[in-house]
């Protein structure tokens, strides 16, 4: 990290970190559930209302990175780091266009259920 960080930035980077390990050391499976969404990070498998969908390694690590933390918003600056493991330089598009493809395929299963919000000026949110 380049100095000087965000203290909540540093602390998104230390949970991703301290998931990364705990998943590692755990022999279980596991099972990551909000609203019909499940998710099993062993797998990568992701259901919505009890049918899977298929997403890339990127949109699937967002979507786990806002469903074991829901209700918490994230800056594009959080979620690029915490998913690309890179430092973000504030002018890629790639979150939202990984954001808004993950918001289509949930969709295609559940057109009634919004289940990303978008925080106008500050960044994404599960809901």
């Amino acid at each position: 990290m380049v100095k000087p960080f965000d203290t909540e930035e540093l602390l998104v980077r230390l949970e991703v970190v301290l998931r990364r390990n705990g998943r590692a050391a755990k022999k279980e499976q596991e099972f990551i559930t909000y609203k019909d969404i499940c998710m099993e990070p062993d797998c990568f498998k992701v259901t919505v209302a009890g049918k899977e969908i298929v997403l890339t390694k990127r949109e699937y690590l967002i979507l786990e990175l806002f469903m074991r933390n829901p209700g918490k918003i994230f800056t594009k600056n959080n979620i690029y780091e915490s998913v690309w493991n890179e430092e973000y330089l504030g002018e890629d598009n790639a979150v939202n266009v990984h954001i808004s493809n993950i918001r289509q395929k949930l969709a295609k299963i559940n057109s009634s259920e919004n289940y990303i919000q978008t925080v106008w000026g500050i960044g994404f949110k599960l809901i």
